[in-house]
Formats: C-alpha cells, sequence, structure tokens
C-alpha cells in the first residue's frame, strides 16, 4: 500500500511537471523580480499587478495571516508618501513548476525604515511563494515569509 501511494504521488509530481512550459522558471523570477523592483520604489500600484485575487501571507512583522487588502494597500501608500524605506536584497534559491502552479524559495535581507527615521525591521529572512499561472502572466497568491534567527557560537572542542 505505501508503495502504491509513493507510486502515485511521484506520477501526479512528474504529470504537474509534463505540464510546465519551457521558459516558466524565468517568468516566474522576472515576476519576483518586477513585483519587488515595483515595490521598492513605492509604486504600489504597479507592484499589485504581480498579485492574484485574495493574495495573503505570513510575515515576521505580524501574528496573523494578512490579505493583500485595498486597506493594507492604502497604509503602505501613506508609509511611502510620508517618508517611509524599504530596502531589500534577496536571491531566489529554486523553483518547483507544477502546472499552472509555482512554488519559488529563497532567502535575503529586509530593512524597513519608519517615516521620521526609525529602523523597525533590519534582518535576514526565507521566504516561500506560491504564484499562479494566470492570463496575464505568473501572480503571486501566497507569501510566507520567516525571519532568520541568530545562531549561538558553536563551542570550541576542548583542547
Amino acid at each position: 500500500m505505501k508503495t502504491q501511494i509513493l507510486l502515485a504521488v511521484g506520477a501526479a509530481i512528474l504529470a504537474g511537471a509534463a505540464f510546465a512550459k519551457e521558459g516558466d522558471e524565468a517568468a516566474v523570477k522576472k515576476a519576483i523580480a518586477g513585483s519587488s523592483a515595483a515595490w521598492l520604489a513605492c509604486n504600489l500600484d504597479a507592484a499589485a499587478k504581480f498579485n492574484a485575487e485574495g493574495r495573503g501571507g505570513y510575515y515576521p512583522d505580524s501574528k496573523e495571516f494578512q490579505l493583500e487588502t485595498p486597506e493594507n494597500m492604502q497604509k503602505e501608500k501613506e508609509f511611502c508618501k510620508n517618508g517611509g524605506k524599504n530596502e531589500l536584497t534577496y536571491a531566489v534559491k529554486g523553483v518547483m513548476l507544477m502546472g499552472d502552479t509555482a512554488v519559488a524559495h529563497g532567502s535575503g535581507h529586509y530593512k524597513r525604515t519608519e517615516p521620521g527615521g526609525a529602523v523597525s525591521i533590519d534582518g535576514d529572512y526565507t521566504f516561500t511563494d506560491i504564484l499562479v499561472r494566470t492570463g496575464d502572466g505568473w501572480k503571486f497568491k501566497h507569501s510566507h515569509i520567516g525571519a532568520v534567527m541568530p545562531m549561538p557560537e558553536a563551542e570550541k572542542p576542548a583542547q
């Protein structure tokens, strides 16, 4: 029974991969780069064009699932309008394609400077993004951002 389940799961993964189109991985990475560039430039209307309907996610600065709502968009627009700044570097480490769905993961560094100059976030993070193929290209459906916790210094072996 376990072998049959394993074979069925493997077949499903291979079938999903078979439906992926050539160039999809590059298109997913391009969508991530386009969304990030627009967001960093505080061009939030352009950034929103990379979101699928109902996009949401988990972010280190909140304890609850966040939906991309008009209210949340307005808060970010006010943040930018009042001089807030986001700085972001990242690397996509992998993209898994399953038909019209892609899972991208990677890591980076994020710094958020509030209007007035106080830094509210400055740290390394990991991300997992789920994107869906639409008629307009790849769009974000879900994001999960995790803060990277500092590792304690390793103890040196006794000599």
